[in-house]
């Protein structure tokens, strides 16, 4: 199980690249093996499909 610190760090990081555009942070955050559960959009499968939204 992750360790709950470490999942609020990723998600900080996440948010502050998120939130300034910083493409090249998302992209090292992105698994290939990647499914991102939208609560208003499309089920993305796989490190292509999450970069193409991030792009």
């Amino acid at each position: 199980m992750a360790d709950p610190d470490e999942v609020r760090a990723v998600t900080d990081t996440w948010l502050v690249a998120w939130n300034a555009g910083d493409t090249a942070t998302l992209e090292s955050l992105v698994a290939e093996d990647v499914v991102l559960l939208q609560p208003d959009g499309p089920v993305l499968e796989g490190r292509d499909a999450v970069l193409d939204m991030i792009a």
